[in-house]
């Protein structure tokens, strides 16, 4: 008769445990996930600062392309250079104008609007989801944009989620293992 009187509160205690450890994990991992994100935005923000105050003043791809291709080298990020009327004269992936024009892309018309933008979303070049962020240059007749694989905030998030779920989960383990025996004692 004990001995059912200890599972009964061992395995109440270990629902409760693991329901609780389940549920802080995913508060955590949408807490991490923010988190990583605006990092890397503030990142990327001042990679364009940076970039920009680099682009060349002409407006052609024979000379824009380059350079794109140049500054993808140095940070790894896709660099675009969208005129105001929505057509790419500079692209680090890709010629320029094999691309469609840009007009429809949310972080190019928000750019134009305020100056900045951000998106994250499916891009329909690479198939990737992206961290698009686009800023209006100082000559108001252009558009410099950076996307940023999401991928890195994703390798980042599963590295920190690794960790703490080895912490999240062990600690349980060991407290299901010190409620059995507080059980085992109370009832004896």
């Amino acid at each position: 008769m004990r001995m059912s009187q200890i599972w009964k509160l061992y395995i109440t205690y270990t629902v409760v445990l693991v329901v609780c450890m389940a549920g802080a994990g995913l508060a955590l991992q949408g807490v991490l996930r923010a988190t990583l994100t605006d990092q890397l935005q503030d990142e990327v923000r001042t990679l364009i600062l940076v970039i920009a105050r680099a682009v060349p003043p002409e407006d052609t791809p024979a000379s824009l392309d380059p350079f794109c291709r140049a500054y993808q080298k140095s940070t790894g990020n896709r660099i675009t250079v969208i005129r105001r009327d929505g057509l790419v004269i500079g692209e680090s992936n890709r010629p320029s104008d094999a691309l469609d024009n840009h007009t429809d892309r949310p972080e190019f018309k928000a750019a134009l609007e305020h100056g900045w933008a951000t998106a994250i979303r499916r891009s329909g070049t690479l198939g990737l989801d992206m961290l698009y962020m686009a800023h209006l240059l100082g000559d108001g007749n252009r558009v410099l944009r950076l996307a940023v694989p999401m991928e890195k905030v994703k390798a980042m998030e599963n590295n920190i989620m690794l960790l703490l779920s080895i912490v999240l989960y062990l600690a349980p383990l060991l407290a299901v293992v010190v409620s059995f025996f507080m059980a085992r004692r109370l009832t004896v």
